[in-house]
């Protein structure tokens, strides 16, 4: 999501980079920090990032730019996994992407005069949202052809949800992971397959995935910390389409045939998102500069 956000900023007329974890700014200053930041939020020292078109330049001091400049001048993005700052920036935005201290269970250590945005309601009561729905185009062009019906397999997904509880394994069900399918197109090649995801992970994508691809979810397990009154929230990622079981303890599911549901929240959304961008980074933190 920081990739797509330097690239989105770019496209609108501003001069945003991408700070690797080894760039010079830092080396030296706190290797430490530098190797537990890059672990924390998987930072890479290649020089294009996620999808190679889009327009990702790395913040490089060869370039004319130093430290004293992006300290004074330049407005410094950290998502939620970093703590204080590193860069020593007058002017910090504080991007959630997760919950404050979902990783490690460190606070960022922001400041009162630091700004805030989430990209979930769940992430934050009230700091302003930019939320854009990361899919790729193969995955939403099978999305407006697939079909609810001819499905034989059930699967099974266990994620995050090993944090919270046992996930033992579902009788009868695929197991999907991580490393497994090993590409994206076997992957959405299985989902179609798929009639029913048990999902132990109640914030995946892979479950935004299935939907897409028609499949019905069900969260199985425990929530975690998110608890059911966020997915119930039109605020959400999938926004307004759980439904609870009459079944003993009502579990949340989705039924079959909401992808194209489901499709037209991310095409929403995703047309959305350059005005919201604006809103943001033109008018609200325009506070920063004072």
């Amino acid at each position: 999501m920081l990739h797509w956000l330097v690239h989105s900023l770019r496209e609108l007329g501003f001069d945003a980079r991408w700070i690797p974890e080894r760039h010079p700014f830092l080396t030296g200053r706190s290797e430490r920090l530098g190797k537990r930041v890059a672990r924390a939020v998987g930072f890479s020292d290649r020089h294009r990032m996620g999808n190679p078109a889009w327009d990702v330049p790395v913040l490089d001091s060869l370039k004319g730019l130093g430290l004293r400049e992006v300290q004074e001048e330049w407005i410094v993005v950290y998502p939620e996994a970093i703590f204080g700052n590193p860069l020593g920036a007058k002017r910090v935005v504080r991007y959630l992407l997760n919950q404050e201290g979902a990783l490690g269970g460190r606070s960022m250590g922001a400041e009162p005069s630091d700004f805030l945005m989430a990209y979930s309601r769940t992430f934050h009561a009230s700091a302003p949202v930019l939320y854009y729905p990361l899919f790729d185009g193969e995955l939403l062009l099978r999305a407006g052809q697939a079909h609810s019906g001819q499905r034989t397999l059930c699967a099974y997904y266990r994620g995050k949800g090993v944090l919270y509880g046992e996930c033992p394994e579902i009788p009868g069900s695929v197991e999907i992971r991580r490393d497994w399918p090993r590409t994206k197109a076997e992957y959405y090649a299985l989902l179609e397959q798929v009639r029913v995801l048990y999902s132990y992970d109640w914030v995946s994508s892979t479950m935004q995935d299935a939907v897409l691809l028609g499949c019905e979810v069900r969260l199985v397990g425990s929530p975690g910390g998110l608890g059911e009154a966020a997915l119930m929230s039109e605020d959400f990622e999938i926004r307004g389409i759980w439904h609870r079981t009459e079944e003993p303890g009502g579990g949340l599911y989705i039924p079959p045939g909401f992808n194209h549901v489901f499709l037209g929240q991310v095409q929403k959304f995703r047309a959305e998102f350059p005005v919201r961008l604006l809103t943001i980074f033109g008018e609200e933190i325009r506070h920063l500069h004072a």
